[in-house]
């Protein structure tokens, strides 16, 4: 019995995360499991500052909103 998949290389970084690496962690609830776990081991992490987001759009849209440091008011 043959099993499909697709063998991808990926290259390591040159730049590891570190305890002086901030962190942001934007979309489901996989990013605020992943950054919780590194937030318990120390690590500047902030997750999700607009909420869970499920579409990629809206977490674009929240980056946008990070870069271009809109306020945000009631």
């Amino acid at each position: 019995m043959s099993t499909f998949r697709t063998i991808i290389n990926i290259d390591p970084l040159a730049d590891k995360i570190n305890y002086q690496s901030k962190l942001i962690f934007i979309g489901s609830c996989f990013t605020e499991n992943i950054g919780s776990k590194l937030q318990y081991f120390k690590f500047q992490a902030d997750i999700n500052p607009f909420g869970v987001l499920y579409n990629p759009v809206s977490v674009a849209n929240g980056i946008k909103i990070l870069l271009e440091k809109k306020k945000i008011s009631e």
